[in-house]
């Protein structure tokens, strides 16, 4: 099969691109063509891309990521058997759906107004919705609910694959290795701190801002930032953070982290500090815990279930709580026998966490996974600008103007 997978960039490489690569690797192993479609590439990705032109020209993210769709769609029926989406839109055959909707409930009614969120609202309309018949591949039961409620999406378009932990992250060994206090001294880091990580691309919606504050109360630890470089425009605000507090001389920016790095990131940390605002499934807690750092996270992510399954840390249940943050960070720090450790790692060992793209793979081959009743999605670029009230999110100025007015009398 001729398969073509359509992803906004490649780089930097977070969890959504990575498990774009390795299903293309994957497919490619089982005797498939693939070709990226992107708006945006490094020059070293690994199979052939084709860049969409109309996003270059646009001027905000979610206008580009419009003209992106567009283009994806209309080039999407040419010569491929197959294509996979990882980004909501309609004309491709599925969507691999690694993020929660922007367009949700409870979303108030002033940001339905914003052009960015009637943007996203109409892609994600176009779809999830019951006209469209876009296959869609979750990675947590709640993604299946939450779409479902939104926008009718039929159940038996959706399947829900097991977790993708990388082989290339899991390097349990390392904990008892000379790796974690080798990085400890090349980054200059006393040997009684307390080291916390923190790992992501998008720092607030990780929760970046919670940990630095946390850190200003917590005098003997050292905070480890992976994926972001000082220099970048997305750590801005927490650099006026660490002004603020004084925090310059207790954390690490360490930029852009490849996989070996990751886990020796991880070896020389104490605690995978993600008090998440928004997080499907937080694939750097799984990652964690199964190379022996201990967790603490958000209930909101959809992978503290394994949290609390294996034991190895610790999960707020009732939201983001600033003195229970510090307090089981405080905690685990504290667990210098390394039990909270050692479950982690049995956990990994005991469960079957590797096989999730595996199966993603078996579904795109899988020729008679198509609901009954319903062709191949349609798609009419004229209508990626349209109203999509079948969401519930989309909906016009004058109307929203009138809901407003209602609401204020």
């Amino acid at each position: 099969m001729r398969i073509g997978l359509a992803i906004y960039r490649l780089h930097p490489r977070g969890g959504l691109e990575d498990n774009c690569i390795r299903i293309a690797d994957e497919l490619v192993r089982r005797g498939h063509t693939v070709q990226f479609l992107c708006a945006e590439a490094a020059q070293d990705a690994p199979h052939p891309v084709k860049l969409m032109p109309s996003a270059a020209v646009k001027r905000t993210n979610h206008d580009r990521m419009a003209a992106f769709a567009a283009d994806v769609g209309a080039f999407a029926k040419t010569g491929f058997d197959a294509t996979i989406a990882f980004q909501p839109m309609r004309g491709t055959d599925f969507v691999f759906w690694g993020d929660t909707l922007r367009c949700r409930e409870g979303l108030p009614v002033w940001k339905r107004l914003l052009p960015r969120y009637r943007a996203y609202g109409q892609l994600e309309a176009g779809c999830f919705s019951p006209p469209n018949a876009v296959r869609v591949i979750g990675l947590s039961s709640e993604q299946k609910s939450q779409i479902t409620r939104v926008h009718a999406t039929p159940e038996a378009r959706i399947r829900i694959s097991g977790p993708t932990l990388s082989p290339g992250k899991y390097r349990p060994e390392l904990r008892q290795s000379e790796a974690g206090p080798r990085l400890r001294e090349a980054l200059n880091i006393p040997q009684d701190a307390h080291v916390w990580l923190w790992l992501g691309l998008c720092a607030r919606s990780k929760g970046l801002d919670r940990v630095i504050r946390a850190l200003a109360r917590s005098p003997n630890a050292v905070l480890l930032v992976g994926g972001l470089s000082a220099d970048s425009v997305g750590t801005v605000p927490a650099k006026r953070q660490i002004r603020r507090f004084g925090l310059e001389q207790s954390i690490r920016f360490l930029g852009y982290l490849s996989p070996e790095s990751v886990v020796e990131a991880m070896a020389a940390s104490d605690v995978l500090a993600h008090p998440a605002r928004v997080d499907t499934t937080g694939a750097v807690i799984l990652e964690s815990l199964v190379n022996g750092l201990p967790v603490v996270a958000t209930g909101i992510c959809g992978f503290s279930e394994h949290v609390r399954k294996s034991g190895a840390g610790h999960v707020l249940e009732n939201g983001f709580d600033a003195a229970e943050f510090v307090s089981r960070l405080q905690a685990v720090c504290a667990d210098r026998e390394g039990a909270l450790s050692g479950r982690g790692i049995a956990y990994g060992r005991s469960q079957n966490l590797f096989d999730g793209l595996s199966d993603v793979c078996d579904w795109i081959e899988e020729a008679s996974w198509m609901p009954a009743g319903l062709g191949p999605s349609a798609w009419a670029p004229a209508a990626a600008h349209a109203p999509a009230s079948s969401s519930g999110y989309s909906v016009t100025v004058p109307a929203a103007l009138s809901m407003i007015m209602k609401a204020s009398k």
